[in-house]
């Protein structure tokens, strides 16, 4: 019968251990995901704040003025746009005589 008691004894301790295997394995992952989690949140952070620099940078190019205020990055792409809008409606006014003249001087210096 001794036989018998120590079989269930070590079934026991063999699946304690992988129980506590298992533990270790979720527990890795775990801190894994929020490892990727930070990465990923300091990097779309990072992006954000880069984009956003950049946004400022084409607004004030496009001869806005932010003096005194602090506009937001989609305030800022919509006064651009809106900007773009108006040029590309001026582009269309330009005589096309002018448009190739001013085409073949441009090939004309890229050729020299």
């Amino acid at each position: 019968m001794d036989n018998k008691s120590t079989l269930p004894e070590e079934s026991i301790d063999s699946l304690n251990e992988r129980l506590q295997a298992e533990d270790d394995r979720k527990e890795s992952l775990q801190n894994n995901r929020v490892q990727k989690e930070r990465i990923s949140s300091n990097s779309t952070d990072d992006i954000l704040m880069s984009l956003g620099e950049k946004v400022k940078e084409i607004y004030q190019r496009c001869g806005f003025n932010d003096v005194g205020s602090t506009p937001g990055t989609l305030f800022m792409l919509s006064d651009v746009e809106t900007r773009m809008e108006e040029l590309l409606l001026n582009l269309e006014e330009i005589p096309d005589d002018y448009v190739k003249k001013a085409e073949n001087q441009k090939e004309k210096r890229g050729a020299t």
